[in-house]
């Protein structure tokens, strides 16, 4: 068997790496540099086995030269020697990021997947537990008297089956053409060698650009092959799972959405990304190859188009996963393969976990809202998503489910729909609604929060035990993903998002009544998720990355309601996603953060209670999906988790309580799945 499952590389802080295994399956050689990266060369850091699946031959229209050359149609086509020039670069990227070496040696070879699907398979001869597999399938309409081939029409089933490409160089033999089952087989086949713990692909549901309601004409903020290609990832995963593969966490990227908001990269991490990407580039031209070095059309100018200065995964997860119960026991919550899961203290304040048991209704994406009700019952909220042949056919619903007493089991999900049900062209406004937050407001009822198609908060209010009213619309536009939401001092409802130029801020008008229209806090536009915690005392801290940085800004609530204009900035060391929060009240009180650094591993900050800033940050080594997420526990501790990538929840735990102690080691709960 080929494929390294627990193998070892260059060390780093983070203990679950062996254990922990990578399969990226995306669309062309560079998608994973562009989107997916710094998360790639962490996993290589790690030491974890990393394969990287590649379904396109990318020849484009066969010309590797620089986009702006002076005579490009002067140059001749070779179609497989520009696919042959851009596997080159990839290459050299990978030994780059995994060996210090661009020019590190490759071993090369042909095999047939089940399914009778060729393809070639590159292994790093320093790093063997690094390796590339190339499907080769051509799924461009460079050629003017040939029908266009495209990944989403095999998909769809309007085109019966794509034909290969052989690069230039290539080891393998003869190629054919490969149907929809075919390609679906030998990805499956490809799980079960590899028994990934994380398979990372690109965005199943990209956010439109513009749209003509009339004409129904829809223009998507990404590339058709990108979306396609993580369809063909997902039904993968799925069959493998049902066949009896372990449950996977699933990781999307969102591709060229990324150029339309602020970035969300510092110049470090970005720098980092632009060298590797100028390497796939074929910067310099040195390798010697006929064919070229590289991609010549990216070259060095892989900053130009403006997504490569972010990474945003497609569901950035919550920090709201780690709660106390009302028994004082911690919960934690996750998605594991696509089913939630739930981890609960033995005890009170123990520090010793039972689970995670699984909790039925299959079909989660990757992100879960849980929070504690009036009457101590957990909530749980998560979007269902369905795939289908034709794009039309997908959804995604809104679902919830609540336990069925205080730490008891939990009851069947409940179906929620989406803002977009009922609307002439639902089956295209479905696919782009929001991940939920959710607040208690002062008379009990829950009310949840989604971003909609139009790019503005609809949102819908438990009415009964069982029943919520109809969906209304809060506005607002031009809205990011990340909504953050807390109950005030005053038990008002105050919900927050990012836009491309700002932050808008909802609360209710009076205590359980009607939203007011939306106002704008005039701060600079966050990069990422937004998060909001109450702090002792009753202000609100409000707490976001800042663009081209991805530092911590923190902008806290003056004493009688209204906000400053200048966030505080509380550095961190970069990273991106969402930070995590908890208010701790005794000891004198504050706020404690956790969040991803540039090294993608988890940082911790103590803030005191509304008075100052504090810019210090410890930083530990465990590696994660998600969000991470903290908690008090019942002895007043502090309790930071994360779900690591080897699928396993790991908590660092305060050695005993009182603001600003130190934290234990991380460690992880050993799972002993089952059903709740």
């Amino acid at each position: 068997m080929f494929w390294l499952r627990h193998g070892v590389g260059r060390a780093n802080p983070t203990s679950t790496r062996h254990l922990a295994a990578y399969l990226q399956i995306v669309a062309h050689p560079d998608d994973d540099l562009f989107f997916l990266n710094p998360a790639v060369q962490h996993a290589i850091d790690s030491g974890s086995p990393v394969t990287a699946v590649y379904l396109a031959a990318s020849e484009s229209d066969g010309r590797n030269a620089p986009q702006n050359h002076p005579d490009r149609r002067a140059v001749p086509v070779d179609f497989a020697g520009y696919a042959a020039a851009r596997q080159n670069g990839i290459r050299a990227a990978y030994a780059q990021m995994a060996l210090g070496d661009r020019r590190a040696a490759w071993s090369r070879v042909a095999q047939v997947l089940a399914g009778g699907v060729p393809v070639e398979i590159a292994t790093l001869v320093g790093a063997p537990a690094v390796r590339l597999v190339f499907f080769n399938l051509r799924t461009q309409d460079a050629v003017a008297d040939e029908p266009p081939r495209w990944l989403s029409a095999l998909w769809e089933g309007s085109l019966p089956a794509l034909p290969a490409l052989r690069p230039t160089g290539s080891p393998l033999g003869a190629v054919g053409e490969y149907d929809r089952e075919q390609l679906l087989t030998a990805l499956t086949a490809l799980l079960r060698e590899v028994e990934p713990t994380v398979v990372r692909l690109l965005d199943p549901d990209p956010d439109h650009k513009t749209y003509d309601a009339a004409s129904g004409a829809i223009a998507y903020s990404d590339h058709l092959t990108h979306t396609a290609s993580a369809y063909f990832a997902l039904e993968a995963v799925r069959r493998y799972e049902q066949a009896g593969g372990r449950p996977v966490l699933r990781e999307s990227y969102r591709g060229y959405y990324n150029r339309h908001w602020p970035r969300n990269l510092g110049q470090e991490a970005f720098a980092a990304k632009k060298a590797l990407l100028d390497i796939y580039g074929g910067v310099p031209r040195d390798c010697g190859d006929p064919v070229g070095c590289g991609d010549y059309q990216v070259g060095d100018q892989g900053h130009v188009p403006g997504y490569g200065q972010s990474t945003h995964p497609r569901y950035p997860g919550s920090g709201s996963w780690l709660l106390r119960q009302a028994d004082g026991r911690l919960a934690a919550f996750g998605v594991l393969g696509d089913r939630a899961s739930v981890w609960r203290e033995t005890r009170p304040g123990s520090g010793k976990w039972r689970g995670p048991d699984l909790v039925d209704g299959a079909g989660l994406v990757p992100h879960l809202y849980a929070l504690v009700g009036a009457d101590a019952r957990i909530h749980l909220f998560g979007v269902r998503q369905v795939l289908d042949l034709a794009r039309e056919g997908h959804r995604r619903v809104l679902v919830t489910t609540v336990e069925s007493e205080p730490g008891g089991p939990f009851g069947p999900w409940v179906d929620l729909g989406n803002p977009a049900d009922g609307a002439v062209d639902a089956e295209v406004r479905r696919l782009e609604m929001g991940m939920p937050v959710a607040a208690v407001g002062a008379n009990g009822r829950v009310q949840v929060f989604v971003r909609n198609f139009g790019r503005g908060v609809s949102s819908r209010v438990q009415t009964g035990p069982e029943t919520w009213g109809p969906w209304g619309d809060l506005g607002g536009s031009v809205v990011q993903e990340g909504l953050a939401v807390t109950s005030a001092a005053d038990g008002r409802i105050e919900l927050f998002a990012g836009t491309q130029k700002a932050v808008l801020h909802w609360r209710q008008a009076t205590v359980d009544g009607p939203f007011e229209r939306p106002s704008m806090l005039s701060v600079p536009a966050p990069a990422g998720p937004l998060t909001v915690v109450k702090e002792p005392g009753g202000r609100l801290l409000l707490v976001f990355r800042e663009a081209e940085s991805g530092r911590v800004l923190a902008l806290r609530q003056r004493v009688g309601g209204g906000w400053p204009v200048n966030p505080a900035s509380l550095d961190g060391r970069g990273g991106f996603g969402p930070v995590a929060a908890a208010a701790v009240p005794r000891d004198p009180g504050g706020t404690v953060l956790v969040k991803r650094d540039d090294t993608g591993a988890t940082s911790l900050s103590w803030q005191p209670a509304g008075r100052g800033v504090s810019t210090a940050w410890s930083t530990s080594g465990v590696l994660f999906v998600g969000s991470p997420a903290v908690a008090v526990d019942a002895g007043g501790r502090v309790v930071a988790g994360a779900v690591g990538v080897d699928g396993r929840l790991w908590t660092a735990r305060q050695r005993r309580a009182g603001s600003g102690e130190q934290f234990g080691d991380w460690t992880a709960v050993e799972n002993g799945r089952r059903q709740a």
